[in-house]
């Protein structure tokens, strides 16, 4: 190879290697999960919701069908049956689930986000009895 050739494709490989060491990257977090339905370990770090969910889809058969976007991120060591995962994970919505045991899946359904404490009712104040009062002259 001439030294003329050497020093063109030098320049590329110098080029491409500036411009991919350039290139912002983003860190991609990772859900960790182990175990089985009895006892799961979930590992998560600023995960958000459904990519937890969607961790569970291989190991477990596991899908899920939401109605309403699942909001923030989670960063904690999850450790239980996988329903008691689940129930932390969705603990501000409202969801239900089915297990197909002949065909060994689990779908989860998310239909709302839990509503926030309801405000206090406001008891009315009792109405006044009237105490019936007794005409002597007319018997009653």
């Amino acid at each position: 190879m001439s030294t003329h050739r050497y020093h063109k494709y030098m320049a590329v490989w110098l080029l491409l290697g500036i411009s991919a060491a350039a290139t912002p990257t983003t860190a991609q977090a990772e859900v960790h999960v182990d175990g089985t339905v009895a006892a799961v370990h979930v590992t998560t770090d600023k995960d958000a919701i459904p990519d937890v969910l969607s961790a569970f889809e291989m190991p477990f058969n596991l899908r899920y069908h939401t109605s309403v976007p699942l909001d923030g991120n989670v960063s904690s060591v999850y450790s239980g049956s996988l329903a008691h995962v689940i129930s932390r994970l969705l603990g501000d919505y409202n969801y239900y689930y089915v297990i197909a045991q002949d065909q060994g899946t689990m779908e989860i359904v998310i239909l709302s986000k839990r509503a926030e404490a309801p405000m206090p009712v406001q008891k009315s104040a009792p109405m006044p009895v009237q105490k019936p009062t007794y005409d002597a002259r007319n018997g009653r």
